[in-house]
């Protein structure tokens, strides 16, 4: 299990950690001290929207990247996805979409961004003077709050409710990428996964986040909801159909217990979850175990993502329950949110 799903699962296995590595946390914030130092922003010539976290773990980067995407190209835009390629097999960037190489974030984004590039490679930079202009005016960059390198027009940090700040210590004592005070440099503020944490939880994390803050940043809530199910034959399957029913879940993501929470909320009952590191590579011997313990009971439906989903359909015997689902942001106050991002541009 990774660290951040212990930190997740314990508060003292978070306090116990924090104080054995607090001396290589220190260390660990005047490396990244210098190195913020000594880079400088650079000017790329086309309105620039950068979404990150200051954690590691899963915020809600990509549907919240999906959902900017669908909204500017619905405004007559034309955005250009530049991510990093997170354990892609290649880091050359193409601007061709649907190349599972380029990573399994990478290729869910462009399976639903069907019109809009979306570019993989490290020298995110590079990549924008590359295909800027080729039927592209604005860049989106995803996982980019710590791109400190490139002159933004908005930094939209992204804060999983669930899990805020960790034990408020950055790496390795904690799962902080930055110290918190680095929260200033956001231009707005979205706290994701409201729905699974209570009214007093959420108050809490906006009192800490407002005491942080230099100016008036809008905060705005949002949570993650499954409106349908698809299988590897495009089959739409509605939540009716899934409901009450028994299931196997299985999640390669960074959180998998907010998954789980959403088709519990739905009324699935989960006999099992096969929980793997986040960006896992699927085998067929992983497969295997699968369908064995599925045939083993009485299972109507084996769940995953679709990050998962990309990669598991490619092995052989994928089972006929098999089906995935399209997580679906909501965010309250949407017209607002959108308002103040076209202001921006």
């Amino acid at each position: 299990m990774s660290i951040y799903l212990l930190f997740r699962k314990s508060k003292l296995f978070r306090i116990i950690w924090g104080i054995f590595l607090f001396p290589l946390s220190i260390l660990y914030q005047f490396l990244l001290f210098l190195k913020k130092s000594a880079t400088s922003k650079i000017e790329l010539g086309i309105p620039i929207i950068g979404i990150g976290n200051i954690t590691v773990g899963g915020t809600g980067k990509t549907p919240f990247t999906i959902w900017l995407g669908k909204f500017l190209t619905g405004r007559n835009l034309k955005p250009g996805i530049f991510t990093t390629g997170y354990k892609a097999s290649s880091k050359k960037a193409t601007g061709i979409n649907h190349q599972d190489k380029f990573g399994d974030e990478t290729l869910e984004i462009s399976n639903e961004l069907k019109n809009i590039p979306v570019i993989s490679g490290r020298n995110r930079a590079a990549n924008i003077n590359k295909f800027k202009g080729k039927n592209l005016d604005l860049a989106i960059l995803d996982d980019a709050y710590q791109q400190w390198g490139i002159k933004k027009c908005l930094d939209i940090l992204l804060i999983d409710s669930t899990l805020p700040f960790g034990n408020y210590l950055t790496l390795p004592a904690g799962i902080l990428r930055e110290p918190l005070s680095s929260i200033k440099r956001a231009d707005i503020i979205i706290l994701t996964h409201v729905s699974e944490v209570s009214p007093e939880k959420i108050n809490e994390i906006s009192i800490i986040l407002r005491k942080r803050l230099t100016k008036d940043v809008p905060i705005f809530h949002s949570s993650h909801i499954i409106e349908k199910f698809h299988n590897n034959s495009g089959r739409t399957i509605e939540l009716n159909e899934v409901g009450e029913q028994n299931i196997i879940t299985v999640t390669g993501i960074a959180n998998p217990y907010s998954f789980n929470k959403i088709l519990k909320d739905l009324g699935c009952r989960i006999l099992k979850s096969f929980i793997f590191p986040d960006h896992h590579p699927y085998s067929e011997e992983n497969l295997e175990v699968i369908n064995h313990y599925a045939d083993s009971k009485e299972v109507s439906f084996i769940i995953t993502t679709q990050k998962d989903f990309v990669k598991i359909n490619k092995l052989k015997g994928v089972p006929e329950n098999l089906i995935y689902s399209r997580l679906n942001l909501k965010i309250d106050d949407e017209p607002k949110l959108q308002e103040i991002i076209l202001s921006k541009l």
